[in-house]
């Protein structure tokens, strides 16, 4: 697993996300995780760090924009690094 410290905090209710883990690539991400890589579409790419960091949507959307490029650099390493060969 991957974790990336936000420098700006997300809130959503009572709950407050100060890091994003991703987790291990289940073949059921792969989809996504192929559509995202095309960077034919954010929303794509907002949906994989969500769903890869088990976080709501909501959270994702709300990443400041200091702290884009450093989950997005995580994120990629990540899937670099657990993503079976050859796909």
């Amino acid at each position: 697993m991957t974790t990336v410290k936000l420098s700006h905090p997300v809130a959503l209710g009572p709950q407050v996300y100060a890091d994003l883990t991703f987790r291990k690539i289940k073949l059921g991400d792969m989809p996504a995780v192929i559509r995202a890589g095309s960077l034919a579409d954010l929303d794509d790419i907002v949906s994989l760090v969500a769903r890869l960091a088990d976080v709501p949507l909501e959270v994702a959307c709300a990443i400041d924009p200091e702290d884009i490029a450093p989950v997005l650099t995580a994120m990629t390493a990540h899937i670099s690094q657990h993503m079976p060969k050859g796909i």
